[in-house]
């Protein structure tokens, strides 16, 4: 049997963005190592549905890579701003640029119109209030219960920091994805994880997708590079 990598996160971790699923960062470093993958990622998942659904499962990986902590982070219109906005509008992201766009130009061009009026109107519905879907101590005590659980499990650790965000369409977010990513990266040092950040380490912003938040192919490469020699290391440790 091959050693697992598991990779818990939101959509950055699940690939969205990366063009194609085999691009994402987990499914290179993964091929790379000659190793399976057990994807617990998905667009908005936070850490307290990753902690859920690692405990529904048996899994034990061998080496966890978790990509939490920009969707809690993010900061948001709070939900009394978004009262007025269109149903669909209200769902988690959607109001955020869209992230790339259909090559045909007849859809193309009213997908980007609406996307500038979007991300506009959400930076001015900010100016009324904001809200984080979780919490920082939140964030903390979730994410390590979850570190908790694999460390029983006998999994080796990989704390994966958040990329840069364009503040122009995420405004306030930076400041927050540092405070998380600080939390997430002391906790780990509590379970002796492997901490790799990625702040500064991508091309702003052409290593990233339109909506200067989930990194393209490119960036998902950079990000792969970063990851396989600890990942390997720890294989390696695990004597797998």
């Amino acid at each position: 049997m091959k050693p697992l990598i598991g990779i818990f996160g939101d959509s950055i971790a699940s690939g969205l963005g990366a063009g194609r699923e085999s691009a994402s960062y987990s499914r290179i470093v993964a091929a790379k190592c000659g190793v399976d993958l057990a994807d617990f990622s998905a667009s908005a998942r936070k850490v307290d549905e990753s902690l859920r659904l690692l405990l529904e499962s048996g899994v034990r990986p061998d080496v966890a890579i978790i990509g939490q902590g920009v969707t809690e982070a993010i900061v948001r219109p709070s939900e009394r701003m978004l009262r007025s906005m269109p149903a669909r509008w209200r769902r988690t992201g959607w109001m955020d640029p869209r992230p790339y766009y259909s090559a045909s130009r007849a859809k193309r061009i009213p997908q980007r119109l609406e996307s500038e009026v979007r991300w506009r109107m959400k930076v001015a519905l900010m100016r009324g209030g904001t809200e984080q879907l979780m919490s920082r101590s939140e964030f903390e005590v979730t994410f390590r219960a979850m570190l908790a659980e694999l460390s029983r499990r006998g999994s080796r650790i990989v704390v994966l920091g958040p990329p840069d965000v364009d503040t122009r369409y995420f405004p306030y977010s930076m400041d927050a994805l540092r405070e998380y990513a600080d939390v997430s990266a002391a906790v780990g040092a509590e379970f002796d994880a492997a901490v790799v950040p990625v702040f500064g380490q991508l091309v702003h912003w052409t290593d990233y997708c339109d909506d200067h938040l989930h990194p393209n192919a490119v960036g998902h490469m950079r990000i792969a590079g970063l990851l396989s020699p600890p990942v390997g290391e720890l294989l390696s440790v695990a004597g797998r």
